[in-house]
């Protein structure tokens, strides 16, 4: 059944979808990150 599915589908979109499996979970990590030293309060914050 697999098979038959992926026979369909182009073989671009499987490309495509691989890449964002990669790329969103990265991005969401990456803001969540950015957003959490931007809003932290003062006695949060990492110290160097």
């Amino acid at each position: 059944m697999l098979e038959s599915l992926l026979g369909r589908l182009p073989a671009n979109f499987i490309v495509i979808c691989a890449a964002l499996a990669f790329l969103l979970p990265f991005l969401v990590k990456i803001t969540n990150k950015k957003l959490r030293k931007i809003t932290n309060p003062t006695w949060k914050k990492d110290r160097p």
